[in-house]
């Protein structure tokens, strides 16, 4: 049986509120930039929109890549970025949410490339 109170929690979790009208709950509405040329790191933020347009996975890196990578950027140079997310789901305590997707440009095909791993199974 679910607590009255678990569902009130559930759906404050999910709404799009937050000290500076950024996402909370599920969302921190921030990122980690790590540029490994510099030896840098940046706390950056996403807007709300990008949030509700691609919540977030593979949605999220692809706009992320297709947004900041030159054109003809050589796929195994410094230029070249690769974007690690999470998905929405990610951290909830059920089978098969704990995933991340990685991409970048492919040097086998100097295209779009995709990976994506986690745990998918019940604790054993």
């Amino acid at each position: 049986m679910i607590s009255p109170n678990r569902e009130r929690e559930t759906q404050r979790a999910f709404q799009p509120v937050g000290v500076e009208g950024h996402m909370e709950g599920a969302f921190t509405g921030q990122y980690l930039r790590v540029n490994l040329t510099q030896g840098t790191t940046a706390v950056e933020r996403f807007s709300d929109v990008d949030y509700r347009m691609f919540m977030g996975g593979a949605a999220m890196a692809s706009a992320i890549l297709m947004r900041e990578l030159k054109p003809g950027v050589d796929p195994l140079g410094p230029e070249n970025l690769l974007v690690f997310a999470t998905g929405p789901l990610n951290g909830l305590p059920l089978a098969g949410t704990s995933r991340f997707t990685v991409v970048g440009k492919s040097p086998l095909t100097g295209g779009y490339g995709e990976g994506e791993a986690g745990a998918g199974g019940l604790p054993s």
